[in-house]
């Protein structure tokens, strides 16, 4: 009964790092595994697989879209996930003007205010 596969939310938050971040090389898979607590057993099998699918840049607005339906158009969960992935852009020490940048279209895709972007970003710095 219990799942062992990735929730949306992890997938989400996954995809969009690969998507925002620059250095995107193996020494940033390992520091996201272990920063989402993914290391052991169909957890990270699931996420090595993403991974591995990985070609290019995916497109931030359609990553967004299945997690945006699933919580409803929440704002509080779009602030969450924006805020946990800058926290992941500071683990990860992707700090550079293009990471931001593309941090802020996944802030736009995610209907997030100006305002509300400008918070999770000033706790990276």
């Amino acid at each position: 009964y219990l799942n062992h596969e990735l929730d949306l939310r992890t997938e989400t938050l996954i995809r969009l790092a690969f998507y925002a971040f620059e250095d995107r090389g193996a020494r940033i898979v390992t520091v996201l595994e272990t920063a989402l607590r993914l290391g052991t057993g169909q957890r990270q099998k699931s996420y090595l697989r993403i991974v591995a699918g990985m070609r290019g840049r995916p497109n931030p607005k359609r990553t967004v879209h299945r997690y945006w339906r699933s919580v409803n158009g929440s704002s509080r969960m779009g602030q969450s996930l924006f805020g946990e992935l800058c926290h992941l852009a500071n683990v990860t020490q992707n700090l550079d003007q293009a990471t931001i940048n593309r941090l802020c279209k996944v802030g736009e895709a995610l209907k997030l205010t100006p305002d509300e972007m400008s918070r999770s970003l000033n706790f990276m710095r």
